[in-house]
């Protein structure tokens, strides 16, 4: 579907299976990942990365790895790819975002890239974001980029909130 695009500030490509070794800076961040599903070992990361690779092949479009424009620094990973959410098969925006950049707009950017992509590229009418009840900070980029509060439900055995954006209809 897309090789890569750049934003504002960074560059953004496909994952590949050897970005495990970026993947430990977020996967062993006990701060980073108290969010998402608590911290990976190399094993895990790999396999997670593994995972990427794949759905990128299989639909066209998945996660991305971030790097800062100017310096080629890691700053996250993010995009758009397909997930179950209570038994339903949603595309879901997602981000992650290196400690030291927290708070630079970098999530916001990151997810803004994926929804473009998901409506203006794949031709979607519906993406999901899912967060803890408790990331306030990351259900603000879910609304910063147009997804509105649906509803809350327990994904992956914990309270979590669901946030949707769909295209009116014709």
């Amino acid at each position: 579907m897309t090789e890569g695009l750049t934003t504002d500030r960074l560059s953004l490509r496909p994952i590949r299976a050897e970005d495990w070794v970026e993947f430990r800076e977020l996967d062993g961040d006990p701060e980073v990942m108290a969010t998402l599903g608590g911290l990976r070992s190399e094993k895990e990361t790999m396999g997670y990365a593994m995972a990427q690779e794949d759905h990128w092949r299989r639909h066209g479009f998945g996660w991305w790895m971030a790097h800062d424009l100017e310096t080629g620094a890691f700053v996250g990973r993010g995009g758009i790819r397909y997930l179950e959410v209570e038994g339903a098969l949603e595309v879901e925006v997602g981000y992650a975002v290196v400690r030291e950049r927290w708070g630079g707009g970098f999530a916001t950017e990151i997810a803004e890239a994926g929804v473009r992509l998901a409506r203006e590229t794949v031709g979607l009418s519906r993406v999901v974001g899912i967060t803890l009840t408790t990331n306030r900070a990351s259900q603000r980029v879910l609304e910063k980029v147009g997804l509105g509060y649906e509803r809350k439900l327990t994904h992956a055995g914990l309270p979590h909130v669901l946030y949707v954006w769909e295209a009116a209809p014709p």
